[in-house]
């Protein structure tokens, strides 16, 4: 299954032929600024998705037309919620948010329903999926203020036992992001923490990165690339406190993946070299001055096990993907960069 612009296809798993196609419906925004990048499946099977909608009067492509748009002032559409039968590819209910929301959702079940957590510009949500009435609701007694003043919209949700877990400034800040931890059965129970402190001088923060979450070891991972840092955190599942296990300097605009036994997780991490000195990040991102690489760490300490060469950069906000045999998978502009870690000589 895959989806893209206002268009979703069935796939064949072992050919890649397209068996059938659909067209989703865009909500408020135009179609030519909707995209439905971000596709779920829920318990039942059916696919939730929720388009990300470009700032009217941009033509850019990519995340960075979204970047470029709301740092020029432009305005984004509301986003919707598209439920659909995943052999028919049939709209079954459609579901308008007051507000636009630009990372992905996340679906669990909560008290025996099928729950979709969602961060908006100014709230975080949560949506209600009934396979047997095929409706989606807003669940009211769910909404939440998570934002500082100066901070900008919450990543995609992390869902860690009783809590849900929210990286702020997706779309950058002139003020410190932080990590919050909303209760899912009482939402007034918020906590938040800011594990890079202040910023400094011309600093700017930028975290489009949802955090990674490590249930087993209830540990989580920060990123914020304007400040150049990863902090590895601590959720107490009884309290919803959240507390610094380590501070590392990488610069990483990708997701964060754990691989290995719970005892011996090792966290991948990307790590951004500006062409030039001194150059913001927001610039790098926009011009492409930069190169990139891997490094493994011990999820547990931070410390450095393992790092690659200097390669092109990333795409922006995707993920190094694990594979067999310890391969990881670098994916850029141009293709796949397949790297894998050797023990050391001696």
């Amino acid at each position: 299954m895959t989806s893209w612009a206002n268009r979703i296809a069935l796939l064949d798993a072992d050919t890649g032929a397209i068996l059938r196609t659909g067209t989703l419906p865009p909500g408020e925004a135009s179609a030519e600024d909707s995209s439905f990048k971000h596709l779920t499946v829920a318990p039942d099977g059916t696919l939730i998705l929720k388009n990300q909608c470009r700032p009217a009067g941009n033509t850019q492509q990519s995340s960075l037309a979204i970047f470029k748009g709301l740092h020029d002032g432009l305005t984004q559409a509301n986003s919707i919620f598209v439920a659909v039968d995943p052999e028919s590819l049939e709209v079954l209910d459609t579901m308008q948010m007051p507000e636009p929301a630009t990372t992905p959702h996340g679906i669990t079940t909560f008290d025996g329903r099928i729950a979709i957590y969602t961060c908006a510009d100014e709230h975080a949500y949560r949506y209600f999926w009934d396979p047997e009435s095929k409706k989606l609701s807003l669940d009211e007694s769910w909404v939440v203020s998570y934002l500082d003043e100066g901070q900008t919209t919450g990543d995609a949700p992390g869902i860690m036992g009783d809590w849900i877990t929210i990286q702020t400034n997706g779309a950058g800040g002139k003020v410190p992001s932080s990590v919050v931890a909303v209760n899912q059965h009482d939402p007034s129970r918020i906590t938040s923490i800011t594990p890079f402190g202040p910023l400094k001088g011309r600093q700017m923060s930028l975290a489009p990165p949802k955090t990674c979450t490590d249930v087993g070891n209830g540990m989580l991972y920060s990123a914020d690339a304007g400040v150049g840092k990863v902090a590895g955190l601590r959720l107490d599942q009884e309290t919803g406190d959240l507390t610094t296990a380590f501070v590392v300097d990488a610069k990483s605009l990708t997701f964060q993946p754990t691989i290995g036994p719970k005892d011996r997780r090792v966290l991948i991490l990307s790590n951004m070299k500006g062409d030039l000195p001194r150059m913001p990040t927001m610039l790098e991102l926009m011009t492409g001055r930069y190169k990139e690489q891997v490094t493994w760490r011990d999820a547990a300490t931070g410390r450095l096990l393992a790092e690659s060469d200097f390669f092109e950069p990333l795409s922006p906000n995707c993920l190094i993907t694990p594979g067999y045999g310890g391969r990881a998978y670098y994916p850029t502009a141009e293709g796949f960069i397949t790297l894998q870690v050797r023990p050391a000589s001696g």
